[in-house]
C-alpha cells in the first residue's frame, strides 16, 4: 500500500466574533490566589471574595467587563470564611459564611455595603450549592463543620419578608462539594463527595420551585467528582472542573429541554478546583482556586455557541465518517466506509476557525490514525472530502 501523507500549518486570522465556544484571559483578580472563594453577578459586574489563601479572608472585589478592571470593594461584612454559599436577588448579592456560623449578609453594590439579614435557620454547613430562583434565594446540602457528616436538606429564603424556610430535601444521597446551578424556574445539583458513601457522586437532580418536587435526570457525564463548579448562561446550566479524583479541566453544557449533556471548550486556564464562577449577560467567567500545586488569581470569560456562531457538524456524504474516541488525547481515529475513494482531504479547525492540520491521503484504507498530543485542549472539527462530497465532525481534545 503507498500512502502519501502532505502535512501544512497555516498561519490564518479571523474576526473572533463571529466564532464562539471559547475560553479568553481577562484580568486577574487582585492580590494573591486564593481557592474555596465565593462570587456572583449583580447586574454588569461580578464580585470574587473571602476563601483561603494563607488563612481564610473576608476581602472582596467587584469586576467590570466593560473596562477588563477589578476595584476593590468593602470587606464582607461577617467573620473570614470559606466555602460560603451565594446567590443574587435582584440588585443584591448575599452570603451564608462557612465553616461556621448562621449569620446571613446582603451586600448593596451602590452603596457598598454589608447589612446582616435573618439568621440561617439549618445547621452550620459549608461546601453546600445554592441558587436563587424567581425572587427568592436557596442553600442546599453542604456538610456539617469540620466535613463531618453529608446533608441534603434544602432552605427557600424571601427578601420581602426577610425569612428561611426549609423545603422538600434531596432525594438523592446526602453530600457535600456538589456543583449546581439554575435555569428558568429550576434548580439543579449533582456531584460532590458523600460521607454516607465514602466516595464520590456522578448524579444529577433537578428541583421544581412551583411544585417543590425533586427529579433525577441524565447523571453528570465526567464520571464521579467533588469540588466541582457550575454556572448558568441563558437556558443552559454549564458544570466542570473538580476532583476526579485529581484537578481537571473539562466543562459540559446541559440542556434541560433534552436533558442532554454536551462537552465544551476545555477551560483554557488548566486543571482547576475550588474555583468561582457565575455568569453576565450571555457570557460566563471562571477564576481562582487550586490547581493541585499553587492558589490562582487568575479570571477567564467564556464566549457560548449561539445559534448564529456554533459549531456545527455536517454529513452530506455517503461515506460514513465517524471520529474517536472523543474526547481524544493522543490519537484521533478517522473512520470511512470503504467506498469513500483513495484521494481523501483531511483539514482540521479548531474554534476559532484556525485551520491547525491539513492533509491529502492518496490511499484506500477506511482508517487513519491521526496524532493530536500537541494540539491544546479544547474542540476541533474534522473535514473529510473526497472532491466531490464532504463531512464534518466535532471532536473533543482532552
Amino acid at each position: 500500500m503507498n500512502t502519501k501523507l502532505y502535512f501544512t500549518t497555516f498561519l490564518l486570522t479571523l474576526t473572533v466574533s463571529t466564532y464562539a465556544d471559547y475560553w479568553t484571559q481577562k484580568a486577574d483578580l487582585p492580590g494573591i490566589g486564593r481557592a474555596d472563594g465565593c462570587g456572583f453577578a449583580i447586574g454588569s459586574k461580578g464580585y470574587i471574595g473571602t476563601g483561603f489563601t494563607s488563612g481564610y479572608t473576608k476581602d472582596w472585589y467587584e469586576y467590570d467587563p466593560s473596562t477588563n478592571s477589578w476595584l476593590q470593594k468593602a470587606d464582607y461584612g461577617g467573620q473570614p470564611s470559606v466555602e460560603n454559599s451565594s446567590f443574587t436577588i435582584g440588585n443584591y448579592g448575599y452570603i451564608f459564611p462557612a465553616p461556621t456560623g448562621l449569620d446571613f449578609w446582603q451586600f448593596d453594590p451602590i452603596a457598598n455595603t454589608w447589612t446582616q439579614q435573618a439568621s440561617f435557620l439549618g445547621q452550620q454547613r459549608q461546601a453546600a450549592v445554592s441558587w436563587s430562583i424567581n425572587g427568592k434565594g436557596y442553600i442546599c446540602s453542604g456538610a456539617s463543620s469540620s466535613l463531618g457528616t453529608s446533608m441534603d436538606d434544602l432552605w427557600e429564603y424571601d427578601p420581602l419578608a426577610n425569612t428561611w424556610a426549609q423545603k422538600t430535601s434531596l432525594p438523592g444521597t446526602a453530600r457535600h462539594y456538589a456543583a449546581g446551578f439554575f435555569v428558568g424556574g429550576k434548580g439543579y445539583i449533582g456531584t460532590g463527595y458523600s460521607t454516607v458513601t465514602g466516595g464520590s457522586l456522578s448524579d444529577f437532580w433537578e428541583w421544581d420551585q412551583q411544585s417543590d418536587t425533586w427529579t433525577q435526570k441524565t447523571s453528570f457525564p465526567g464520571g464521579p467528582r467533588w469540588e466541582a463548579t457550575g454556572f448558568n448562561i441563558g437556558n443552559y446550566g454549564y458544570m466542570g472542573t473538580g476532583y476526579n479524583p485529581s484537578p481537571t479541566s473539562m466543562i459540559w453544557k446541559y440542556d434541560p429541554l433534552t436533558d442532554s449533556w454536551t462537552p465544551i471548550a476545555v477551560f483554557g486556564g488548566g486543571v482547576r478546583v475550588e474555583n468561582v464562577s457565575f455568569s453576565i449577560g450571555n457570557l460566563g467567567y471562571l477564576g481562582t482556586g487550586w490547581d493541585g500545586v499553587n492558589f490562582r488569581f487568575d479570571f477567564w470569560e467564556y464566549h457560548p455557541e449561539d445559534s448564529t456562531t456554533s459549531v456545527n457538524e455536517l454529513q452530506v456524504s455517503s461515506f460514513g465518517l465517524q471520529v474517536y474516541p472523543n474526547p481524544a488525547s493522543e490519537y484521533a481515529v478517522i473512520s470511512l466506509q470503504p467506498t469513500a475513494g483513495k484521494n481523501i482531504g483531511i483539514t482540521i479547525t479548531d474554534v476559532m476557525g484556525k485551520k491547525v492540520y491539513v492533509a491529502h491521503l492518496e490511499t484506500k484504507a477506511s482508517s487513519f490514525q491521526l496524532p493530536i498530543s500537541n494540539f491544546p485542549g479544547g474542540i476541533y472539527l474534522i473535514e473529510v472530502t473526497n472532491g466531490k462530497e464532504k463531512a464534518v465532525k466535532k471532536f473533543l481534545k482532552e
